[in-house]
Formats: C-alpha cells, sequence, structure tokens
C-alpha cells in the first residue's frame, strides 16, 4: 500500500499552500522536494558548475530519498520530476495528485492557455 501522496500543481505557490493544508488535515507529514534539494545544495548553481550528469544523480538522490518517508504528503516541480526514472520511484511509493487549474476564457494569455490545455489534456491521458 503507498503511504505517501505526491502533490502536483503548476502554480508553486497555491501548491506549497494547499499541500500544507491538506497534510495538516490528514495528519500527515509535510515536505517540499525543492526545498529539500536547496538545503543540499542542488540547484541551477550545481547544474552550471558541475553539469548536468551529476545535477541530475543528485535530485535522484534526493526523490529516492523522500521515496522512503512514511505518511508523507509530498510536493515537488515537474522540472525536478523529469529526471530519469524519478516518476518510477514516485509511483511505487507515492498517489499522485494533480491539480488541474481553469483557465478563463477572457484570459490575455490566451495563446499560452491553449499550449497549457493541450498538456493538461496529455498528462490527464
Amino acid at each position: 500500500m503507498k503511504s505517501n501522496i505526491l502533490f502536483i500543481c503548476q502554480n508553486r505557490h497555491k501548491q506549497k499552500s494547499l499541500g500544507k493544508t491538506l497534510a495538516d488535515e490528514l495528519g500527515m507529514f509535510y515536505a517540499d522536494l525543492n526545498d529539500i534539494m536547496k538545503y543540499n545544495f542542488i540547484d541551477e548553481k550545481t547544474l552550471q558548475f558541475a553539469g548536468k550528469e551529476y545535477y541530475e544523480q543528485q535530485v535522484y538522490k534526493a526523490i529516492k530519498a523522500a521515496s522512503n518517508y512514511e505518511n508523507s504528503l509530498m510536493i515537488a516541480s515537474i522540472d525536478s520530476l523529469n529526471i530519469k526514472n524519478a516518476w518510477d520511484i514516485i509511483k511505487t511509493t507515492s498517489t499522485v495528485l494533480y491539480l488541474r487549474e481553469t483557465f478563463s476564457p477572457f484570459s490575455e494569455m490566451e495563446n499560452e492557455n491553449k499550449v497549457n490545455e493541450l498538456v493538461f489534456e496529455d498528462r490527464d491521458e
């Protein structure tokens, strides 16, 4: 049985606030994988100085370590999860919740919304 939840949302601010609230309501430990990586100095500077391969190895290690948590609600950016095999680790230990936001038809960024809708449809499948 999967004991963790991975909560994903396009809007980082909403993801953090909803993730914390949901974790509190469910009595779960809250973990922000991006904050954990920053704490371990895994960020864009690491990518620039050490290279892509080292950076991806460090992100993978952080995700693998977090997947060993129990009764945790975790949040992460999509970028972090695009590392090779990261999804495989997360899917074995966590239920993934993806919050899809709807867009106003009167939005100023109509082209961007169309692209996002196509991406959302693909991810929903």
